[in-house]
């Protein structure tokens, strides 16, 4: 798991990574602490996957740029593009998520 620590590092991290998933969440955020746990372990089941792990309190402009409206939101990235969101702390959504990505 990678943490997001600018703007610019997640552009890098952008150009440089095929196949992201973003979480999305901050400090104060109960159900994003819960998650957690799941994201990370994830995170080490899918090599062909980077995982980023962005704080919107840190990174403003990159939350701004997907409309980040609750947390924890989840967002898939092939190339560049988005591809699926999840919203919430939901962990049979999100492993089915990172499958059918990793898969893809």
């Amino acid at each position: 798991m990678i943490k997001v620590t600018s703007t610019e590092h997640y552009g890098e991290l952008l150009n440089a990574e095929p196949k992201v998933i973003a979480m999305f969440t901050a400090n104060w955020c109960a159900p994003c602490k819960a998650i957690t746990p799941e994201f990370e372990s994830l995170s080490t089941q899918y090599e062909t996957v980077a995982f980023l792990f962005i704080d919107i309190d840190i990174n403003e402009e990159v939350a701004e740029q997907y409309g980040v409206s609750g947390l924890p939101m989840f967002l898939t990235l092939r190339k560049g593009q988005q591809m699926d969101t999840l919203k919430g702390a939901n962990d049979v959504a999100l492993r089915r998520m990172v499958r059918v990505f990793a898969a893809s």
